[in-house]
């Protein structure tokens, strides 16, 4: 009796295994994150250029968050809002609102760094 139980429970802890949906590595993301994480910290809300740079790679990670259906779409969706925001912050010269636009970005870059930095 105890081998039929201990072979149901093995049946079962295996099969339940198989169930689990892990995302795979994507060295897209991966580099991606990297390439916007690299322009972000070159961003300087009294250079427009750096800003575009960013806004630029961000752009490109919310394209590719959507084409491969990524959970964090969202989140990439709200790094290029916050990154328009900046730039039209500093097109008009409000340093500080660039300031705080950024600092949402950083925040929504910690997110994908703690969900993709583990795949």
């Amino acid at each position: 009796m105890k081998k039929i139980i201990s072979a149901f429970l093995i049946t079962l802890l295996l099969s339940g295994c198989s169930f689990l949906q892990v995302k795979k590595h994507d060295p897209g993301l991966a580099s991606g994150y990297v390439y916007l994480k690299v322009a972000l910290n070159d961003a300087d809300c009294e250079l427009v250029d750096t800003l575009d740079d960013s806004y630029y790679a961000a752009v490109w990670v919310q394209e590719y968050a959507r084409f491969t259906t990524d959970p964090l779409v969202k989140n990439t969706d709200n790094i290029v809002k916050y990154l328009k925001s900046a730039l039209d912050a500093s097109y008009d010269e409000r340093l500080t609102a660039c300031k705080r636009w950024l600092n949402l970005v950083n925040i929504n870059m910690k997110i994908l760094k703690t969900d993709w930095g583990t795949r």
